[in-house]
């Protein structure tokens, strides 16, 4: 019991500090997830109950939503990590696969926006199935992605002021 609170005690922050890096890295992990949701739902409208406006729409805001999430992790929430963890070997080793992920997922982002373009313009059968595969590969690998830093970076971030 006393685990399960201190675990969803992790899941939240009441802090007013907007800078709070705590605070920050939680609203990224919620963009994330928001846009997986919003994938998803794509993906389970295809072929015939895709909604072109909805679709071209996540597709225009999904590289600059996914950037700017690694941007901060990458720029501000690893860095502060590593320094608090000392350095050691086996926690860079940890970011630097974070970071590889990341590039992985904004490539993969990069080719799920020309798919849904494509479909929205002259979409088939065919490219419904693959641009249904093709946008559960993405939002898949982002929230294992997103549940591994829940797990292992998130109880490492800085506690709230």
């Amino acid at each position: 019991m006393q685990e399960d609170m201190k675990k969803n005690a992790d899941l939240h922050c009441v802090c007013d500090d907007p800078s709070c890096l705590k605070k920050r890295f939680l609203a990224c992990m919620a963009s994330l997830e928001a846009l997986c949701t919003e994938l998803e739902g794509i993906a389970d409208s295809l072929p015939d109950r895709f909604d072109s406006q909805l679709g071209l729409a996540t597709a225009q805001r999904l590289l600059g939503t996914i950037k700017k999430a690694h941007d901060f992790e990458e720029s501000t929430l690893y860095p502060a990590l590593v320094e608090k963890a000392g350095h050691p070997p086996e926690f860079l080793a940890v970011i630097e696969r974070l970071k590889y992920e990341h590039w992985g997922d904004e490539d993969f982002a990069g080719e799920v926006f020309h798919q849904i373009r494509q479909f929205a313009a002259h979409g088939t059968p065919e490219t419904a199935e693959r641009l249904s595969w093709t946008l559960r590969g993405l939002f898949e690998n982002m929230r294992r992605h997103i549940e591994f830093e829940r797990e292992f970076l998130l109880p490492l971030s800085r506690a709230c002021q």
